[in-house]
Order: structure tokens, then C-alpha cells, then sequence
């Protein structure tokens, strides 16, 4: 009975301890991204100084160019990482749990390369039908995320019923056609190449209030989803059988988190690349 009570006791300070931690990780990680942001805000053609930055942060200034530099250029790109930033490693933290490999990323599953196949063809159709359909990119790079997404769960489900292994194998194979596809497009649209490559590489300089507002919302909602879901994806990493055990749906928590996550990538590299 003592030995019991002892464990108990045991198990309440190591829990106690853990929240300590997360709380001095989260505290601490906040104000690495507010200073860090900070010292960004200052970096690039116009030098402006810590004070003008954060008068102007919190009241304004007369001067209409460093307000306009800061407000329209600098801070919407920085918002936009960070939120690109946490809505990403958030999501390869839910895959890493549901396929049970430290290695999972955020892009293992095919979605990114699905969003990258979307983006090359609206922009090699741009000079196909001169339509200039640069405003369009995030749809089309959405539209191939998620057909992508549609590939990975039909596919997993012919011989895995959509299990940690056939959605991993789905998502290998998928990526490697999208890439076939896009090394294609890049090979034979020369006049588009420089704009594809630029694409897939990445890009926060097109930044703006209006695509962060739209980025927003699914991501913070989709996290939240995710983030309630940690119990059940702690369970699972004990193993198959004790999941189910406990009463845990494994099938149906996988395509959860797949589908969660997947949009919120979609969403997310549709608009940064």
C-alpha cells in the first residue's frame, strides 16, 4: 500500500514537473519569437532604429514611410513565418504520433508536393493561354494539395486500410510522382522556369494582411483540433493494441489527424510555397 502511495506521489511530482517545463518552454520560446521579430523588423533597405520601432509599433509615427514599411512590408512577412513556422512543426508533431516515427515531417505524406505540382501547372497555363494567373496560384496550389491528400488515402487504403503504414507508403510513392511531374513542367516550360523555381523554393515577399487573415483562421482552428487530440496520439505511441485497449478508434484517429493536418499544410504552402 505504501509502495503504491510512494508511486502515486511519484507520478504527481513528475507530472507537476513536466507542465513546469512546458510552461518554461512555451514562456521562454514566446519571447524568442517577439524579440527575434523585433530585430527583423529593423533589416533591410531602410535602416530604422529600436525606438522609431517601437513608437511606431505602439503609437504611430508622422512619418508615413517608415509607418508603411514596417505595417505593409516587414511585419506581414514576419506574421506570416511565424505562423507558417508553428503551423508546420505543429502538424509534423501530429504525424510524428499517428505513423509512430520520430522521422515523420510535415511533407512526408505527399500534400506539399501535391500544392507544388498545382502551383507549376497555373503557372506554366500563364503561358500556354497568356492569362496572367499569378493571383490564382494559391488556388491552384490548394486544389493539387488536395487531390494529393485524395491519391495518399485511396491509395493507402488498397492493401493497409489506411493504417501508419499505407499512408506512409502512399505518401512516398505520391511524392515522388508529383516530383516526376514537376521536374517535367520545369523541363519543358523554359520561359516559366525562373517563376517555378522561385515558386518551390519559397517566398514571403508577397505577404499581406489579406492572405494572413485567410491563413489564420484553418491554421489556429486546425491546431487547436490537433492539440486536442494529444491524449489519443500519446496513447497510441504506447502501441497498436494498448490504443484500443483504452478505446481508442486507431483507424478513425489516423484519418483525423491526416485530414487536420493536410488542410493546414494545404492552406499554409498554397500561399508561402
Amino acid at each position: 500500500m505504501e509502495f503504491s502511495m510512494n508511486k502515486s506521489l511519484t507520478e504527481i511530482a513528475g507530472y507537476t514537473n513536466w507542465r513546469k517545463k512546458l510552461i518554461l518552454m512555451l514562456l521562454v520560446g514566446s519571447l524568442s519569437i517577439l524579440g527575434v521579430s523585433l530585430i527583423c523588423l529593423n533589416f533591410g533597405v531602410v535602416s530604422i532604429n529600436p525606438k522609431d520601432i517601437i513608437s511606431i509599433l505602439l503609437n504611430g509615427t508622422q512619418d508615413k514611410t517608415k509607418n508603411l514599411i514596417i505595417w505593409q512590408l516587414r511585419a506581414p512577412r514576419i506574421a506570416l513565418g511565424v505562423i507558417t513556422g508553428a503551423a508546420l512543426s505543429t502538424v509534423g508533431g501530429a504525424f510524428q504520433g499517428i505513423l509512430r516515427n520520430p522521422l515523420a515531417d510535415p511533407y512526408i505524406l505527399g500534400v506539399s508536393a501535391g500544392a507544388a505540382l498545382g502551383a507549376c501547372i497555373g503557372i506554366a497555363l500563364q503561358h500556354v493561354t497568356g492569362y496572367l494567373f499569378a493571383s490564382y496560384l494559391p488556388l491552384f496550389a490548394f486544389i493539387g494539395a488536395m487531390l494529393s491528400l485524395y491519391l495518399v488515402y485511396q491509395s493507402s487504403k488498397i492493401s493497409y486500410s489506411a493504417n501508419s503504414t499505407g499512408l506512409l507508403l502512399a505518401g512516398v510513392a505520391i511524392t515522388f510522382l508529383f516530383s516526376a511531374l514537376i521536374t517535367i513542367l520545369l523541363a519543358i516550360s523554359r520561359k516559366e522556369l525562373q517563376s517555378m523555381v522561385f515558386w518551390l523554393m519559397g517566398d514571403l515577399s508577397a505577404a499581406n494582411w489579406r492572405k494572413i487573415s485567410i491563413i489564420t483562421l484553418p491554421a489556429i482552428i486546425g491546431c487547436l483540433l490537433l492539440f486536442f487530440s494529444s491524449l489519443d496520439l500519446n496513447a497510441l505511441s504506447l502501441g497498436e493494441e494498448e490504443a484500443l485497449h483504452l478505446g481508442i478508434n486507431t483507424g478513425k484517429l489516423r484519418i483525423r489527424i491526416f485530414l487536420i493536418g493536410s488542410i493546414i499544410i494545404a492552406s499554409v504552402v498554397s500561399f508561402t510555397g
